[in-house]
């Protein structure tokens, strides 16, 4: 049984033959690069966004720098309308790399489990061969 990386069981079984449990890990693992590549694209979309959420409050900042102290400039300054959006695409795609870093945590905690069912069939086999 091959397994497509969408159809990944959320739980490992414990009586998979020794064939499926390799094609299992494999999968697993293939899927824990594909999440890796995916959570760092993520993060440096992130990195950049959070970036342009900056230099957007600056802006807000600077321009609005006469209307008060610094406190009260800055307050003004996150109520821009262009702030507001730039926070907003920031915090979406925050909220991607998190969900994209569960994900990949997820998996690696089942390919971790996956190998560790190897070892223990492997040792079981060696036992029964004396």
């Amino acid at each position: 049984m091959d397994y497509d990386p969408s159809q990944l069981p959320e739980f490992i079984p414990d009586d998979l033959s020794p064939g499926e449990l390799d094609r299992l890990t494999t999968a697993l693992a293939n899927e824990v690069a594909k999440l890796s590549r995916a959570v760092g694209t993520a993060h440096v979309d992130m990195k950049l966004k959070d970036g342009g959420y900056k230099k957007a409050l600056a802006a807000a900042v600077v321009l609005n720098k006469d209307m008060g102290t610094p406190t009260i400039v800055k307050c003004i300054a996150e109520q821009e309308h262009t702030v507001l959006a730039a926070a907003g695409i920031f915090q979406q795609a925050e909220a991607l790399y998190l969900m994209l870093k569960a994900e990949l945590d997820g998996r690696e905690a089942q390919y971790q489990a996956a190998k560790k069912l190897v070892d223990l069939k492997v040792q079981e086999i060696r036992s029964f061969r004396g």
